[in-house]
């Protein structure tokens, strides 16, 4: 009897090892439990109502990456991730709808909505390509330029308060900084709620053209700004890119946006 008590203690024993190994497991691949949506009174308050939902559609459809998320750096201007927008053989952006900070069905702001010009509209870097997944962390980004006579449809992004770069070289990333990503992702709980979340992670490792972390990121999520504190207010330092890696916004990136600027100013006037 002793020994028929023994052996069901330690079965009992070897099942909760094995639940709670599962309960364990279960949590270090639900990264979304981690992640917290953002209230509309959060998102003013943090200024982040620029940070738009990305509808991208493709032409042909099939494949196309459809969810993800962009900023307003500027009235005209947003960043966002280049695999988001690049131009491919058959398969490039032909339009594209923005919904800034939007909560599910409600529209805080007017959707933006654009056909697609590449030579007149995005720019992103040389150096990257789509089929070439070693150049997404240095590169992955791209500028999208909105006109005008779009803008001027929606008289509700008047309101817009366009997120700041880091441009101060002594404030610049470090290694432990604490860093902050919104954006919109596309996976369960998530897919098709269209909710900004916010998280939050540490950098772990700063690189020439990228930096890494541990954000949770999810599908949906690329394009979304990578931000930092500074004074009690938030800075864009990278583009979220591929998971646990930030397209670094360092001064030779700084330089090209504003170079992209020119020309698409040049371009569209």
């Amino acid at each position: 009897m002793v020994f028929a008590q023994t052996s069901n203690s330690n079965f009992n024993k070897i099942v909760i090892i094995f639940l709670l190994a599962l309960c364990i497991s279960g949590k270090s691949n639900s990264q979304t439990l981690f992640i917290d949506q953002i209230s509309k009174e959060e998102i003013e308050l943090n200024g982040f109502n620029s940070i738009s939902y990305q509808d991208v559609r493709r032409f042909p459809f099939t494949g196309s990456i459809k969810n993800s998320t962009a900023f307003f750096i500027s009235r005209n201007f947003l960043l966002t991730s280049a695999h988001n927008v690049t131009k491919l053989p058959f398969h490039s952006v032909k339009k594209l709808t923005l919904f800034p900070s939007r909560i599910g069905s409600d529209k805080l702001l007017d959707s933006v909505f654009i056909k697609i010009r590449y030579r007149k509209n995005i720019k992103y870097p040389k150096k990257y390509f789509f089929y070439f997944p070693w150049t997404r962390k240095d590169n992955d980004i791209a500028l999208i330029y909105i006109p005008d006579e779009i803008l001027n449809k929606n008289k509700k992004l008047n309101s817009l308060r366009y997120l700041k770069l880091l441009k101060d070289s002594s404030k610049k990333l470090v290694k432990g900084d604490t860093i902050f990503c919104a954006g919109y992702p596309a996976e369960e709980p998530y897919g098709g709620k269209y909710l900004m979340t916010l998280d939050t992670s540490i950098v772990i490792k700063v690189g020439k053209g990228y930096f890494t972390h541990s954000l949770k990121t999810l599908k949906g999520n690329s394009g979304s700004p990578i931000m930092v504190k500074r004074n009690g207010e938030f800075y864009v330092v990278g583009v979220n890119s591929i998971n646990g890696v930030g397209t670094y916004l360092n001064n030779e990136k700084l330089r090209m946006i504003e170079e992209w600027k020119l020309k698409l100013e040049l371009r569209n006037n």
